[in-house]
């Protein structure tokens, strides 16, 4: 079977392929602040109508420091820092920037507990302290703390109350990105049990659901209850009698996430049973039914996979336990850069990993990652589909957002070719060093 006959997985999905220029951002920008300016956290009467935070906390120190019988901080993994594994040199095309990358660094990963907070949806979760203020450390926004989205509401939701113990673990880009979800949200899990919370005494875990099957899956794996999720949106609020809640990456989890945590997700996700189930060795990943970033040219790939027994693999089509199997037992996975290859969290130590990179969106995430599971990595950098993703890209050189993350790429076949024949070739798996 080709790649173009599996396009249908997209299922109609719109194509995204935009550039958000720098004078889009900032009228945005201007919008928020105009909203946030409204007085209606500060006018009595308007103040309780509108539910609005009425100023910042942004680390829980801060408020407990007034309110020192309110609640809790403790640090559960200390802060650290760690090498990723070099990853194979093969020779052909540009490279990720590999040698300009800093090490993977964390800072303290802490679990807080406060009592009487109000939990709100949004952009991932927000909770506001019992003297109506936003906790930032708790509460992220691409805007920062300052322009937080909760400021811009003409209202907040009304809140439902949750009695005993309340998880908060909503976590932003989480419920639609699998990676995010992954890296981001469940560890927070981990951190909970690792400050001495039994997930059995939490009587509700309040989570951003979204709409993937991977969501309810893993959250069951990693031992929450079914019963007790309590789905956090945008039109939801809830009022916990005492909430605990892990701290969130302070970065992206390709510059930040802890080995250590990486290896208890792995244990914990990782179903056990016999690699071999059925799926192929040779795993090619494709991009074609995702709404943007999509690699152009990929039906010219084919002949070259075909010819070295690639096989497409598409995990949103398995079960959690059927993606831990296919990776588990694949020798060789490759594909464009994208969230499918957060699976590599599954493979065994050495296994052989080609990323087709696009060549405006440098993100380490997937050597990070192939680096903490001891895989053998290599990249390879796509190139620009036209002139005005070269412009983007010139902009964001030069420090200009230009949204790049959406536009298509494309990969030379014959450097391609030459990049996984120099992988293949390699004598045996060679496992990276461990962090």
């Amino acid at each position: 079977m080709r790649l173009s006959d599996l396009h249908v997985t997209a299922k109609g999905a719109p194509r995204v392929s935009r550039i958000v220029t720098p004078p889009a951002r900032a009228v945005w920008r201007l919008w928020r602040d105009l909203r946030r300016w409204l007085p209606l956290g500060h006018v009595p009467g308007l103040k309780t109508w509108s539910r609005r935070p009425v100023g910042v906390w942004y680390f829980a120190e801060e408020y407990l420091a007034g309110h020192p019988d309110a609640g809790s901080v403790s640090v559960v993994i200390p802060s650290g820092s760690a090498m990723r594994t070099p990853p194979i040199p093969l020779g052909v095309g540009r490279g990720l920037p590999h040698g300009s990358a800093d090490p993977v660094r964390w800072s303290d990963r802490r679990v807080i507990t406060l009592r009487d907070v109000r939990l709100v949806g949004g952009y991932g979760g927000s909770v506001i302290t019992p003297d109506n203020r936003l906790l930032a450390e708790l509460s992220p926004d691409v805007w920062g703390a300052k322009r937080h989205e909760l400021f811009s509401r003409i209202r907040l939701p009304g809140e439902t109350r949750l009695p005993g113990l309340t998880a908060m673990l909503a976590t932003p880009e989480a419920p639609g990105n699998y990676g995010h979800w992954l890296f981001d949200l469940l560890p927070r899990i981990l951190m909970l049990e690792q400050a001495g919370v039994r997930l059995s005494d939490i009587d509700h875990f309040v989570v951003n659901l979204g709409e993937g099957r991977f969501c309810r899956e893993t959250l069951s794996a990693m031992g929450v209850p079914p019963g007790r999720v309590r789905p956090l949106g945008p039109q939801t609020a809830y009022r916990a009698d005492t909430m605990v809640s892990a701290s969130l990456c302070a970065e992206h989890y390709q510059s930040s996430l802890p080995p250590s945590l990486f290896r208890l997700l792995a244990d914990r996700l990782a179903a056990p049973g016999p690699a071999e189930c059925g799926f192929p060795k040779r795993l090619y990943l494709p991009r074609s039914g995702a709404r943007f970033r999509h690699l152009a040219n990929e039906g010219a790939l084919e002949p070259v996979l075909a010819k070295h027994g690639f096989v497409p693999f598409f995990p949103d089509q398995h079960s959690l336990a059927g993606q831990a199997a296919a990776f588990r037992g694949a020798e060789v996975v490759v594909g464009p850069h994208g969230t499918a290859m957060s699976n590599l969290l599954f493979c065994k130590p050495g296994t052989r990993v080609l990323e087709v990179a696009p060549p405006f969106h440098t993100d380490f995430s997937f050597w990070t990652v192939s680096s903490h599971a001891r895989l053998t990595y290599a990249a390879i950098l796509g190139r620009p589909v036209d002139a005005l993703a070269e412009q983007a890209i010139d902009g964001s050189a030069r420090g200009e957002n230009w949204g790049t993350r959406y536009l298509d790429y494309t990969i030379d076949p014959e450097e391609f070719q030459a990049g996984l024949e120099k992988l293949l070739d390699l004598e045996t798996n060679r496992p990276g060093e461990a962090l």
